[in-house]
């Protein structure tokens, strides 16, 4: 878990994943990275030692302030979105088929931490 330590202008490529004819690498960036006015990426602050995302120590979490990103906490859910958008943008945006998870047992049997924070 981490904090933005610069103020983030925008969401966007790294210029250093940006390639020719308006192309990116799609393995350097997602197109959604926190930029600064510079286009740099933004600087982060641990709010939580990462230690405790490690399987013996996830616990702990639930002492620890935290936020959900709702959007993955369905399966179906997330095949749609990265069927629906991110497969076509992630082409349009690199020139290329990507490895976008597009099935729902690839995602079910991806090895997972459990955390055990309870959805309030």
């Amino acid at each position: 878990m981490r904090m933005h330590k610069d103020t983030v202008v925008r969401r966007g490529v790294l210029p250093r994943a940006e390639l020719h004819n308006n192309l990116i690498n799609t393995e350097l960036s997602d197109t959604t990275e926190p930029l600064l006015r510079n286009n740099h990426l933004a600087n982060f602050a641990h709010i939580i030692n990462p230690m405790y995302l490690a399987p013996m120590f996830v616990d702990d979490l639930k002492n620890i302030a935290h936020c959900f990103h709702f959007g993955f906490l369905s399966l179906e859910r997330r095949v749609r979105i990265n069927n629906e958008f991110w497969e076509k943008a992630w082409k349009d945006r690199s020139g290329k088929e990507n490895n976008t998870i597009r099935d729902k047992n690839i995602l079910e049997n991806t090895t997972t931490i459990h955390h055990n924070l309870l959805l309030e």
